[in-house]
């Protein structure tokens, strides 16, 4: 009964004008399905569905729904994402391992798209493998020459398949998602330092960043990432890495040059993406290069991104710092100005945080035994005034502490662009911006200095 119910859906989808997104999960608990679509990482739920244990369901993609990602969600860790290109997509899976178990009925830019993935993944893995081979193998060895003729096969192979694809199936989204896999021809004489600097130069050659079609999908997210990998050492310090970020920040940027649409989102997402990882100097590095003049403002990215370029640049070291209007847990008015101190340490922190639950103690070591003159600012983003007061009064935290209790929201906080708590800025007498550290132990170096 439930393979002539799931054929029926399957044969009635064609019948349609509308396009619709059949699916049958096996092993389903039932309850709610979601379908979400996809503008880059962002992939907001754009309709749902209560479907029985039978676990056949299906979307009507009316002309609301654009070409492009979508994902079908059976519960937060367990989904399988589609390229929906205005055309009838019939799938089976079963609810327990949903990738590995899908099954593409109907939709020729489905099966194209994960015969790819299967292909790809196979194709990388060999020239991973192959990578350390032909550059420690020893090179006398006869075995050696084939090694070198299988790692060039290997990567033609993956030229080849990409541009079949794109020959016969010109056109369709697919074969524009495809199209971004290709990669640089590493030479087997390449030593793996050599081969990274390679990549770097010349891995953006045969990706053109004008199709805004893509913005649909994972794909421009994805290339940023790979790109940036390159640029990444494990023995690299915070600062070697951040100056690392720099570079390949430029490089990105330039490339993505020929379409504003699409420059604007990769600068937002980088912008988004080194604020999650608390990489201030290429925040900097970014504000100071690629946030523009009041009259050419690049019209692609949010106002809220525009902002956040702005502030960066004026939360620069050496720059004023922001001012501050407060009053105290005793209600007693906090400005900058109206300290006296040599030094002042904003903090911006929460109850919540344990980052700062673990920081703060080790800060009141440094207010109660300091010679430097250093006042402390403690500035909660809690929203819950009851919660802040409890957190300073188990803490003892002796320095002067407020909130406006608005949390992200405080005009502090939007000032000072918190997206992370603890943030801490280190000023001087005249207020300006001495350093921004990250961690406990960066700012007792830069105490050290004073």
């Amino acid at each position: 009964m439930l393979i002539v119910l799931f054929i029926s859906l399957s044969v009635f989808a064609f019948s349609q004008e509308a396009h619709k997104l059949t699916g049958r999960v096996t092993n389903f608990p039932g309850g709610l399905v979601y379908l979400a679509s996809f503008y880059g990482e962002r992939a907001p739920v754009v309709d749902s569905l209560i479907i029985s244990q039978d676990g056949v369901f299906e979307f009507e993609m009316n002309s609301s729904k654009t070409g492009g990602y979508y994902r079908v969600i059976l519960i937060k860790d367990r989904y399988i994402d589609l390229i929906y290109n205005h055309e009838n997509i019939v799938f089976s899976t079963d609810y327990e391992n949903p990738f590995d178990s899908l099954h593409i009925i109907t939709s020729q830019e489905n099966k194209i798209y994960y015969d790819f993935l299967s292909f790809i993944k196979n194709n990388q893995l060999k020239q991973d493998l192959l990578g350390p081979m032909v550059e420690y193998y020893p090179k006398d060895d006869p075995l050696y020459k084939e090694i070198r003729v299988r790692y060039h096969d290997i990567q033609q192979n993956r030229r080849n398949y990409i541009d079949s694809i794109s020959e016969q199936y010109s056109g369709t989204y697919v074969s524009r998602v495809i199209t971004t896999q290709q990669r640089p021809f590493l030479s087997a004489d390449l030593i793996e330092k050599e081969r990274i600097e390679y990549l770097k130069d010349h891995f953006w050659d045969e990706i053109p960043l004008n199709d805004t079609s893509l913005l649909r999908s994972t794909v421009y997210p994805n290339l940023v990432m790979e790109y940036l990998s390159l640029y990444g050492d494990r023995s690299f310090s915070q600062t070697e890495l951040e100056e690392s970020f720099m570079d390949a920040v430029d490089v990105i940027q330039w490339a993505a040059l020929d379409n504003d649409i699409i420059y604007g989102f990769i600068l937002e997402y980088l912008i988004k993406g080194f604020e999650r990882y608390h990489f201030d100097k290429v925040l900097d590095h970014i504000a100071n290069n690629y946030a523009q003049e009041e009259n050419c403002k690049n019209e692609n990215l949010s106002t809220e991104v525009q902002k956040r370029l702005e502030n960066y640049q004026n939360l620069s070291v050496g720059k004023p710092a922001p001012a501050i209007n407060m009053v105290d847990i005793n209600q007693n008015s906090v400005t900058l100005n109206n300290r006296s101190s040599e030094y002042l340490l904003l903090v911006f922190w929460a109850s919540w945080c344990p980052h700062c639950i673990q920081l703060l103690p080790r800060l009141t070591d440094i207010y109660s035994n300091n010679d430097l003159g250093l006042e402390i600012i403690a500035i909660s983003l809690d929203n819950n005034q009851e919660d802040h007061l409890k957190a300073v009064e188990e803490g003892t935290y002796p320095w002067i502490n407020c909130s406006d209790y608005k949390g992200w929201n405080s005009q502090a906080a939007v000032d000072y662009n918190i997206y992370a708590t603890p943030t801490m800025f280190l000023l001087d007498k005249e207020r300006n911006i001495i350093t921004k550290p990250i961690t406990y132990r960066e700012l007792m170096i830069e105490l050290g200095k004073l």
